[in-house]
């Protein structure tokens, strides 16, 4: 891979990171190298992800919040800028549903 291509040494901050796909991009990230900001609601699995990557030798940084709290979130990616002095990839795996909200035979507003 060129290094024009490589994650080692770069920041990544990824939500939604303490189960299936985002715990798996986090530790692959993490063995190549990235430092990985991990984002997610609950503590115990979000500790887990955090041992993964560094287990493959990944520096991991994590963080306890729910991804509809703009402000948080804002401060997260804000705080790994600083950190590491950079932000080269942001992923956006969390998501949520408004389940108050009914789209059968409305408008989705997409």
């Amino acid at each position: 891979m060129s290094d024009r291509l490589s994650v080692h040494g770069r920041t990544v901050c990824i939500t939604g990171s303490s189960s299936g796909m985002g715990c798996a991009i986090v530790e692959h990230l993490g063995a190549l190298g990235a430092t990985v900001y991990l984002m997610g609601r609950n503590a115990a699995p979000m500790e887990e992800s955090e041992a993964c990557v560094e287990g493959v030798g990944g520096k991991a940084d994590l963080a306890i919040f729910d991804v509809t709290d703009a402000a948080a979130l804002q401060a997260w990616i804000q705080r790994a800028a600083v950190e590491t002095g950079r932000l080269d990839v942001m992923i956006n795996n969390a998501g949520f549903r408004d389940f108050g909200t009914s789209f059968v035979g409305g408008d989705p507003g997409v």
